[in-house]
């Protein structure tokens, strides 16, 4: 899914230069589709997060092409190589568009936030937080050095589960033993 929010950016970035080759200023913010890609790619959570809200933008703008199409018909036109369709002419077309925009907006929030993208998702921060200079986890590691051939998600259940260990142990006990009097 990365990859599609990347070449969504990308398009609207070339769109963007294109316009002001053309001495026109195009504000399209759907160049900010690229670094959610990259994000999602490096699979980290705050893109998948911005990529949830830039699909609900999608459905909003959806909402509103719909509406406007419906209440304004003589200003819908659909063009077809040479043809050009407009008014009532047009709607079933323009709606059909709209209607496949839709699904796949539908299917690229269903896949992002599939059972296999979330094991994606949380394996990329396991291995994030296992690069972390963290001192607890390099003690662990220090202390437990059959762990560091297996995969970081598994080094970081496992540190997890040594940090539990040591919380719920009870602290060590000082006795003061007091000096023998001469």
């Amino acid at each position: 899914m990365g990859a599609l929010f990347c070449v969504a950016g990308v398009l609207a970035l070339f769109e963007i230069i294109y316009s002001f080759s053309q001495n026109r200023i195009n504000l399209n913010f759907a160049v900010l589709l690229l670094p959610i890609g990259i994000g999602l790619l490096m699979g980290k959570s705050g893109a998948r997060w911005w990529a949830r809200i830039s699909i609900y933008i999608g459905y909003l703008l959806l909402a509103i092409s719909v509406l406007t199409a419906i209440f304004s018909i003589e200003n819908v036109y659909f063009v077809m190589g040479d043809t050009v369709l407009r008014g009532a002419a047009a709607m079933p077309f323009y709606l059909f568009i709209l209607m496949l925009i839709g699904a796949l907006l539908t299917v690229v929030k269903r896949v992002l936030y599939s059972a296999k993208a979330s094991e994606f998702f949380v394996e990329k921060e396991a291995v994030e937080r296992a690069n972390e200079p963290v001192s607890d986890f390099s003690k662990f590691l220090n202390q437990h050095p059959e762990f560091r051939n297996h995969p970081p998600n598994e080094q970081w259940k496992e540190f997890e589960q040594w940090m539990e260990n040591r919380r719920t142990q009870a602290p060590p006990v000082i006795q003061v033993i007091p000096e023998a009097k001469n």
